[in-house]
């Protein structure tokens, strides 16, 4: 399969990564035609049935399937799920009865008052539990869907700037690895839609002054590129580039 032919726009509704989808598994991203999913973000009070309107146009039965929503904060948090007979959508914290495992990661330092219940949040999961679906509600960071299907692992990240600088997706590799033996050079991963270089300046977010500066090279104010900067982490840790699909959508 051609890189540029790995994802496809489904009645511009949502994308879907044929790559890991040619593995058996269901990775998708909504669109804004499908409308906001987000409770913190929902202004017209739609939410909730755009959500389920997503899961229905995608045949899944949540009353056969957990479908798990991590509490993403931009943190470094990483937990393992298990499946634990609770069905529908739920939102997972630390305390949720799936999370068996937790791996708090320390990333680049964050101020207390920018990101108050940052280290409350869970923003990596990983399972093995086929009932058990995970999903995160972004704005425009990169979600990385990542799949070994040596050991029928699945794991998602959720990686913006601070996850990014924060090595949240390597680390996520590590955990795979140390808790359920899953190797890099095995692994397939899908880097979902998310803003581009091309219409997103690190240097010129509010982020550069609160967070970043002096912190990293002052090169990536102008030319910091989620995308890529993942894909060289990914290759850093010992992902085969002919197994990562960067979607192409914006």
């Amino acid at each position: 399969m051609k890189k540029e032919d790995q994802e496809i726009m489904v009645g511009g509704k949502y994308v879907s990564s044929l790559l890991m989808e040619s593995c058996g598994v269901i990775s998708v991203t909504s669109t804004r035609q499908s409308g906001n999913m987000s409770i913190s973000r929902d202004l017209d009070g739609h939410a909730n049935r755009n959500f389920n309107n997503l899961i229905e146009s995608l045949e899944i039965d949540s009353t056969l399937k957990a479908i798990c929503l991590l509490g993403a904060t931009h943190s470094t948090n990483i937990a393992l799920l298990e499946d634990k007979g609770n069905r529908g959508k739920q939102t997972i914290s630390q305390l949720s009865p799936e999370v068996t495992k937790i791996r708090k990661v320390q990333g680049i330092e964050v101020p207390e008052h920018y990101l108050p219940s940052r280290d409350s949040g869970i923003d990596a999961a990983i399972t093995q539990s086929r009932d058990l679906l995970i999903g995160v509600l972004p704005a425009d960071c990169a979600i990385v869907h990542i799949f070994d299907p040596i050991t029928n692992t699945i794991a998602i990240t959720h990686s913006g700037a601070i996850g990014s600088f924060s090595r949240v997706v390597p680390n996520t590799i590590f955990a795979m690895d140390e808790w359920l033996g899953t190797k890099a050079q095995d692994i397939i991963v899908y880097v979902s839609p998310c803003v581009a270089s091309k219409s997103y300046k690190l240097g010129k977010s509010g982020l550069w002054n609160s967070v970043f500066k002096g912190k990293v090279d002052e090169k990536y104010a102008d030319t910091f590129d989620q995308r890529d900067f993942i894909k060289k982490q990914l290759i850093g840790v010992g992902v085969r580039d002919k197994n990562i699909s960067i979607s192409k959508f914006c």
